[in-house]
């Protein structure tokens, strides 16, 4: 079931299959519409976050330009709950949802605008291990598509310098669709 209640929608569980877009979207802009931003910033926040997640998902398992305009909805999504994640004030979520527009530019072909973003984000100190690897692996990724060879070099050896200080505990899981930028 998706987010029944107020109470229950930062908690929800949902299955992200293409036919199931359409109604976990509706589910959480219902849940924006009832939601008192005001009085409840940090749910209103989140449940902006979930929904940009949803609409990276959506527009990564389409091919068409309706793809592209899925990412802008999602970099609109994350930006909206940024109001509340202020780096000041949640600055591991911040970090965190302001690496996930500078994934959402890199989805819509916008490699420069990711450069930058990511650039920006790994100049800050207040990343976590996970999330710096994360933005890491983005930027890798991101110099490959700009051609950049001397970046993804770059890139690749700080990122092989991370994972090298972390514990062995340490894990982390990424998936990445396919998708053609021509």
């Amino acid at each position: 079931r998706l987010c029944e209640t107020p109470r229950s929608f930062t908690r929800c569980t949902w299955n992200l299959k293409p036919p199931n877009f359409k109604k976990t979207k509706g589910s959480f802009r219902e849940a924006l519409a009832v939601t008192p931003t005001p009085f409840l910033p940090q749910a209103s926040a989140d449940l902006q976050d979930k929904l940009g997640d949803v609409l990276m998902a959506e527009g990564a398992s389409t091919t068409s330009e309706a793809g592209i305009e899925l990412f802008s909805q999602a970099r609109t999504a994350y930006q909206a709950a940024l109001t509340v994640f202020t780096k000041d004030l949640f600055p591991q979520t911040w970090a965190k949802t302001s690496g996930k527009i500078g994934v959402a530019l890199f989805m819509s072909g916008q490699f420069s605008t990711a450069r930058e973003q990511f650039t920006i984000l790994l100049q800050g100190k207040e990343l976590n291990s996970n999330v710096r690897v994360r933005l890491l692996a983005a930027q890798v990724v991101n110099s490959v598509a700009l051609g950049r060879s001397e970046d993804v070099q770059h890139s690749f050896d700080a990122l092989q310098q991370t994972l090298s200080k972390q514990t062995p505990d340490f894990s982390i899981a990424r998936s990445f669709s396919a998708r053609n930028h021509s």
